[in-house]
């Protein structure tokens, strides 16, 4: 059992221990995050340790201040993690304590030392973090990057050590239990979410024997963490992503009907199937938002809830092409704004399902006649892009979305100006 008080009273920096300061944990401050991250990677790649938030520096050693309630209820292993894995590669998983200690609150940060690979500085905030970096603890008890040949003798052997007791503890597991499959890769543990949400949303689906097509779309950042993001963080998002341009929105969720969305295993999921209360028509709204940052979402086209009810042939209408596509990169970059970092890689799936044979129509007047149709049973749009990039170029990646449907449909040179008019137009709130 680690004796935090020893900890905390040991008064003396060491290449294990780092003090720090009474201080915030605020995303907003990515200065002083940063100041921490270099901390937690210099730790991981000596031997491990632990980061004291509230002992501060003081003419004759070390004052031990403690942290306010504020300050200690802003530190969460989750939220710290988030933010680290941002800059460290491979990923660290930290963990924080809040120890009371004689009348006052610590926040401790339990760093483990890396594993077999050590831990690079993956991204550069100026006058902090430099990319490409590899932190270490000196002879001084400073978090610096590696640079004399002591510190770097000292990490090949740490390494190599490491190594050693990895490969020693996986022979005795595969002599004690056989051979443990390897991790899976991240986009395999996303597909494995995905296809979760896909058999549920089937499930639970009262038109499934009906032939209706439906609108599939997922996004997650590119990297795997099960626990990125909490609970309420979670609502926050999904709440700051329901934008209606149209009459609905791209994904539903409200505070005053919460019964339509409620916590699963790890996230939430919404489900509404009521008769469309406009025409009648039927309608699906089903998606889940999980603890990786992975949201999926399933709708039946609306052209079908208005054929359901007119009793007119199943198509798929051009205009609600180029309006899904824009509210669809516009729901993306709103669900995780202020949550990842501009640099992050992010994956957007657009799927049309169940469209073998339907013809393009308008519903505004354009004239296709018959003239473009699908012939296969969906269509699958899948683009993976730094967030900042999904921000800046909103129309112009919903075009992308509008340009890859609309070929499938047999169109060799798709009409997306057209499209381009009717996203901005909707943007505008002018449709």
């Amino acid at each position: 059992m680690t004796n935090w008080e020893e900890i905390i009273n040991r008064g003396v920096e060491s290449k294990e221990l780092d003090y720090k300061a009474p201080t915030i944990w605020s995303e907003n401050d990515k200065k002083a995050c940063c100041e921490i991250v270099k901390d937690i990677l210099a730790l991981a790649n000596t031997n491990g340790g632990w980061l004291v938030i509230g002992v501060s520096e003081v003419g004759t050693g070390f004052s031990l201040d403690g942290v306010t309630e504020e300050q200690a209820k802003s530190f969460d292993t989750t939220r710290v993690n988030r933010f680290v894995q941002v800059y460290a590669d491979p990923p660290i998983n930290s963990h924080v304590h809040k120890i009371p200690l004689a009348g006052k609150f610590y926040v401790v940060i339990e760093v483990p030392s890396f594993p077999a690979t050590p831990h690079v500085c993956q991204k550069e905030f100026p006058g902090v973090l430099s990319t490409c970096a590899i932190y270490v603890r000196t002879d001084n008890n400073e978090s610096a990057p590696l640079r004399v040949s002591a510190d770097f003798q000292a990490l090949i052997e740490r390494a190599v050590r490491n190594r050693s007791e990895q490969l020693l503890t996986s022979f005795r597991t595969v002599l004690k239990h056989g051979l443990q499959p390897p991790e899976p890769a991240d986009s395999e543990q996303y597909e494995k979410q995905i296809f979760a949400a896909e058999k549920r949303g089937h499930e639970i689906n009262p038109h499934k024997a009906k032939p209706y097509a439906y609108r599939e779309t997922a996004f997650y950042p590119a990297r795997f963490q099960k626990e990125r993001f909490d609970l309420p963080t979670l609502k926050k998002m999904a709440l700051n992503a329901c934008v209606d341009f149209r009459g609905w929105p791209f994904i539903f969720i409200s505070n005053q009907c919460p019964q339509l969305t409620y916590v699963i295993g790890d996230g939430y999921e919404s489900f509404l199937a009521d008769p469309n209360p406009f025409n009648n028509g039927d309608t699906l709204h089903f998606w889940q938002l999980r603890q990786s940052g992975m949201l999926y979402a399933k709708e039946i086209l609306y052209e079908d809830t208005l054929a359901s009810v007119r009793k007119t042939e199943f198509m798929v209408n051009f205009d609600a092409v180029a309006t899904n596509a824009g509210e669809a990169v516009h729901c993306l970059t709103k669900l995780y704004e202020g949550q990842l970092d501009d640099g992050d890689d992010v994956v957007m799936r657009f799927k049309l399902a169940g469209i073998k044979d339907r013809q393009l129509s308008s519903l505004t007047g354009r004239g296709f006649f018959g003239l473009y149709a699908c012939r296969i049973p969906e269509v699958t749009y899948v683009a993976q892009r730094p967030f900042a990039e999904w921000k800046a170029g909103l129309v112009d990646h919903a075009l992308a979305i509008c340009r890859h449907v609309l070929m499938h449909f047999n169109w060799e040179s798709p009409n997306v100006g057209e499209c381009r008019k009717i996203i901005e137009k909707m943007f505008a709130r002018r449709l």
